[in-house]
């Protein structure tokens, strides 16, 4: 029953109007009138936060963030680790590459940034040789170099991106914590094409620091 409501509805959303028109073209007229104006509205308003967060995003791609980092925090701002999430499942080496090579363009100091590349074992052999080609490229200009293999067929999980975070978060964390303080590292999840901007890690740690409470803020 539930698997047919969806259909059902959206063919009523088609079919009443025209249907009720016939009997009561004045109230149909209102309420195709009432719905267009709201939207209509709604698309207004989603024009506007779509203009204001790119001026927003431009305004902020001028701002020198390492600097101001070391200028507000010179004792605390290299205490900020960055752990990265990087969930890969048969992409090409190429492709993982270049997300690494945008983590070392970073202007933030690569021994503060920690890569956990995120692999699937159903992802077979080809993934398996792709992340240690990247493990013997980066990890040595890398503060470390994480990669876990999330097992295949896992009870009770489907199959994706966020059971493959979980599982390294799992794997990694416990180790990252012998190390580092809890309330020192910030965590960033990149899917395995993504490309970070030079200045975001230094743009994070100044929101991180200017916090009054970053452990429990939004």
């Amino acid at each position: 029953l539930f698997e047919i409501l969806p259909g059902v509805l959206m063919w009523t959303t088609f079919i009443a109007p025209i249907w009720l028109a016939f009997y009561w073209p004045k109230y149909v007229a209102m309420v195709i009138m009432i719905y267009a104006l709201f939207w209509f509205f709604r698309t207004v308003q989603m024009s506007y936060y779509l203009i204001m967060g790119y001026l927003g995003y431009r305004k902020a791609l001028r701002v020198p963030w390492l600097a101001n980092l070391k200028k507000t925090y010179p004792k605390k701002w290299d205490n900020v680790i960055q752990l990265v999430f990087v969930p890969m499942y048969k992409e090409d080496y190429s492709i993982v590459e270049a997300t690494f090579e945008a983590l070392l363009a970073s202007d933030y100091p690569a021994q503060s940034i920690i890569p956990v590349l995120c692999t699937e074992e159903r992802a077979g052999e080809v993934a398996s040789q792709t992340a240690e080609r990247l493990k013997a490229k980066y990890a040595s200009q890398l503060a470390n170099f994480y990669v876990t293999v999330h097992p295949a067929n896992s009870v009770g999980e489907v199959k994706g991106k966020g059971p493959n975070i979980t599982f390294a978060a799992r794997e990694v964390v416990p180790q990252i914590l012998k190390t580092y303080d809890a309330t020192n590292v910030l965590v960033t999840t990149l899917d395995a094409d993504n490309r970070v901007d030079p200045q975001y890690f230094s743009c994070v740690s100044q929101a991180f620091l200017d916090s009054p409470d970053p452990i429990n803020c939004f």
